[in-house]
């Protein structure tokens, strides 16, 4: 077992993959430290992992953790997609709070230019979903990708979303809970 696979408790794993939910103070040091933040998770960083949309991201999720309870500081970060062969940052991933009154929680995605068309945003994406299905409070996760990012569309039909809606430039599609999960 390599270091990285044994880092932190809450690190969620795939064959390929290592999603790495970063602390407050990490998304704090993250916009001026990104390659220290990834060496703390035994990662290289990657000039291209993050689009300027995840950087918006980031901003709004390090106000929104300082508010939150540390219990749910997971359901609000940013989670590093970690390559495990190549051991660097390829992406990142999250929510962007606990699931509302009906159960739905929405997640936003980004994969490096350099590491797309390989299935990575998918296996990620999957992977955080059924993590967030083992709390029961989560129904249903959602993501509104443009109408024009086919990409962020297949990703979500292959996680299982259903369409729900659409808005002028996006589709609003919804991973439900699945048959025989616990409720």
């Amino acid at each position: 077992m390599s270091r990285l696979d044994s880092l932190d408790p809450f690190r969620l794993m795939t064959d390929r993959l290592a999603l790495t939910p970063l602390r407050l103070n990490q998304i704090v040091r993250l916009p001026t430290a990104p390659s220290e933040v990834a060496e703390e998770s035994c990662l290289a960083w990657d000039a291209d992992a993050f689009s300027d949309d995840a950087w918006r991201a980031v901003r709004i999720k390090r106000i929104k953790m300082t508010i939150a309870p540390p219990s749910e500081y997971r359901w609000f970060t940013t989670w590093l997609i970690g390559s495990r062969a190549e051991r660097r940052v390829v992406g990142c991933i999250g929510f962007k709070g606990v699931p509302d009154e009906a159960g739905d929680v929405e997640i936003g995605y980004g994969v490096a230019a350099s590491a797309r068309g390989q299935g990575i945003g998918t296996e990620a994406a999957q992977r955080l979903i059924n993590w967030a299905f083992e709390d029961l409070r989560c129904r249903g996760v959602w993501g509104n990708p443009l109408k024009t990012n086919e990409a962020s569309i297949r990703l979500l039909l292959s996680c299982g979303a259903e369409p729900i809606g659409e808005t002028e430039h996006s589709w609003l599609l919804r991973v439900p809970r699945p048959a025989g999960h616990p409720e």
